[in-house]
C-alpha cells in the first residue's frame, strides 16, 4: 500500500444527506412515493409540526427525515396524525397513521427487505398488482441496482385502515408497496495536505 486515506464525518463528509430521487417499484420517478415518504417523515415523532429550516435544524431530527422534509413541500395539511408505530431495530421500520375525515391511512417506511416482507401488492401505473415471485424479482433488481451505486435506500408502503381507538403492530400487514426513496451523503473538501516521505 502506498497511500491510506481516512475520513471521519466533519472532515471530508458533512454527514448531511440529500434526497436523490423517489421512484416506483420498477425505477421510474414517482411524486406519489415522495408524498407518502413526506407524510411519514412529517408526522413521525420528533418532527415539530412545520417543515421550516429553523425547526428542522434541531439535532434530534433523523438526517433521513431531514432530507425528505427539506425537499419540496407537498400539501399535507388535510391529513392529521392519528397514531404511530415507532421504529425499533427488530422491525427496522416506522409507521404513522394519518387521518383525512373518515379515512385512515397507515404509511410505513424502512429497510426495503423489512417492507417487502409485509406487502402483498404494489402500485404499477396507478393500479394494484399482486406481488408474485416474478414481480418481487423485478423489485429486488431495482433495489440491487441502487445498492450497487452506493445510495442509502428506504422503502415506503401503505394501507387504508378502519377507524379504531388504537393501532397495533399487526396492522402493519397486507400493505401495498409504493416504491423507494434514496439518498446520498453530501461531500465537501475542506483541505487537502499531501505529504511525500
Amino acid at each position: 500500500m502506498d497511500v491510506l486515506c481516512s475520513d471521519k464525518t466533519g472532515t471530508l463528509t458533512s454527514g448531511e444527506m440529500i434526497l436523490s430521487d423517489h421512484i416506483d417499484p420498477f425505477g421510474k420517478s414517482s411524486k406519489r412515493v415522495f408524498w407518502f415518504a413526506y407524510l411519514n417523515s412529517f408526522h413521525e415523532t420528533g418532527i415539530k409540526g412545520t417543515a421550516n429550516k429553523a425547526i428542522l435544524g434541531q439535532e434530534n431530527i433523523n438526517p433521513l427525515d431531514l432530507a425528505i422534509l427539506l425537499h419540496d413541500h407537498p400539501d399535507v395539511h388535510t391529513y392529521k396524525k392519528i397514531d404511530e408505530l415507532p421504529f425499533d431495530f427488530e422491525r427496522k421500520r416506522v409507521s404513522v397513521i394519518v387521518g383525512n375525515r373518515s379515512k385512515r391511512l397507515l404509511i410505513t417506511k424502512g429497510a426495503p427487505e423489512n417492507i417487502f416482507s409485509i406487502c402483498e401488492s404494489l402500485e404499477d401505473k396507478g393500479k394494484l398488482r399482486e406481488i408474485d415471485q416474478e414481480t418481487l424479482s423485478l423489485v429486488n433488481q431495482t433495489f440491487n441496482q441502487l445498492s450497487e451505486k452506493g445510495f442509502r435506500i428506504l422503502a415506503v408502503a401503505f394501507r387504508t385502515l378502519p377507524v379504531q381507538d388504537k393501532y397495533k403492530l399487526n396492522d402493519e400487514s397486507k400493505l401495498t408497496f409504493a416504491g423507494f426513496w434514496f439518498l446520498r451523503i453530501r461531500f465537501f473538501l475542506k483541505f487537502l495536505i499531501l505529504l511525500k516521505i
